[in-house]
């Protein structure tokens, strides 16, 4: 019997390019109005991490808590095509740094997703490098070593509780700073790569089903 070849569904593979390519449109178009943001002090959660005046909310930058959701509907994930070296060296620009780290901890993200212990170590390092830079580095130790010690004992859930947590305190501790855009950007820039993880891991293995897992996010957004 011949081989059955699985044909891509040729109108669903452009839509999702195309999703993608608006979703990272808007998100930069939003960072124009992050510079004229206003502090304010209120604890971020899942209700009240979105900011209209920041231009961040559910549409521009969904939860963390919505990211892990959508790597879960695509596990297994293929670690080693989706993976990133991480940065040498943290930037000149504050603005990049914030960016940068929640890129990292959505790097986190798929470091769970896979279950990668050997790559917690180098992960917690140079979140470490950043969140110094950021001025929060206090806060990242307490967790780092929490992370690092479940990881190494396989205990996941727990270690995904522990990396939101983290972000969560990272950015409670910029808003006592009187500094909420750079805690949105950390926000933002989580978004930005768990976008980027989700997309790569649908174009790697192509399916209508899995396709509408993006489509899914945003749609779930309206309601």
């Amino acid at each position: 019997m011949a081989p059955v070849v699985r044909q891509r569904d040729t109108d669903m593979e452009p839509r999702v390019r195309i999703l993608c390519s608006l979703s990272i449109f808007l998100v930069a178009g939003m960072m124009g109005l992050l510079t004229d943001g206003i502090a304010q002090e209120e604890p971020i959660t899942e209700q009240r991490y979105e900011r209209e005046e920041l231009g961040v909310n559910r549409y521009t930058a969904p939860s963390i808590e919505r990211i892990f959701q959508q790597l879960d509907d695509l596990r297994p994930l293929p670690f080693e095509q989706l993976q990133r070296e991480l940065p040498k060296a943290s930037p000149a620009s504050r603005e990049q740094k914030g960016l940068i780290f929640g890129g990292l901890v959505a790097d986190g993200f798929l470091i769970v997703e896979a279950e990668r212990k050997n790559a917690v170590d180098n992960l917690g390092r140079v979140l470490m490098r950043e969140a110094r830079g950021l001025g929060v580095d206090d806060r990242v130790t307490r967790h780092s070593a929490s992370l690092t010690d479940l990881a190494r004992r396989g205990h996941w859930p727990a270690v995904r509780k522990e990396l939101i947590a983290t972000q969560a305190d990272v950015e409670q501790a910029l808003i006592e700073l009187h500094d909420q855009k750079m805690a949105h950007l950390i926000s933002l820039g989580g978004w930005l790569r768990g976008l980027e993880i989700s997309a790569g891991a649908i174009e790697l293995d192509f399916s209508p089903q899995r396709a509408k897992v993006l489509t899914w996010s945003i749609t779930s957004l309206e309601n």
